[in-house]
This record gives C-alpha cells, structure tokens and sequence, in this order.
C-alpha cells in the first residue's frame, strides 16, 4: 500500500475527483481512498497516526471530497460523506 500511495497513486485518485461528469469514475476513486484511509486507520494503532490521511490532507482530498457531497449522484454523495464522518468530525449539511 504503501508504494502505491508514495508511487502517486492517491493523488491519482484526488485528482479524478475533478471529472464531475463522470460518477460511476467518482464512486470508484471515492471508495478507493476510502480503503486507503481505512488501511491507515489500521496502522494507526502501530504509528499513532493515519499516515494515509495526513497524505490526502496534504493533497487537498478533503477539499475535494467535501465538494462531492452537492454532488447530483446519491451514490458519489453517501461516498463523500461516508470519508468526512469517518475522519473528520463533520455533520451532513446538504
């Protein structure tokens, strides 16, 4: 997992984010960064921090995740807001 995220996989997947017209491409790299995020949480117990997602804050993901809860897909929005509420302490306000 590691090299693929090192390797600019994630960022990959950050910046598909951007093709809005795309959902099923969304849906996809949403739930992609969610099992990165979710590996992660598994190696915090070991490192004492999500190194994943300290990356994907770094790459400004939840900048453009939260921008894909207004999304007129439900899937893309239950996906973006699924990765705020598991990781960020954030209320659904659409």
């Amino acid at each position: 997992m590691y090299r693929l995220v090192n390797g600019g996989f994630m960022q990959s997947l950050i910046n598909n984010l951007d093709m809005e017209t795309d959902a099923h491409l969304l849906a996809v790299c949403l739930e992609a960064l969610s099992n990165i995020l979710a590996f992660g949480q598994q190696l915090k117990q070991l490192k004492g921090e999500n190194l994943f997602l300290t990356i994907f804050e770094s790459l400004r993901g939840a900048e453009k995740v939260e921008k894909m809860q207004a999304h007129k897909s439900d899937d893309v929005h239950v996906k973006a807001l699924s990765i705020l509420e598991t990781y960020y302490d954030i209320e659904d306000v659409m």
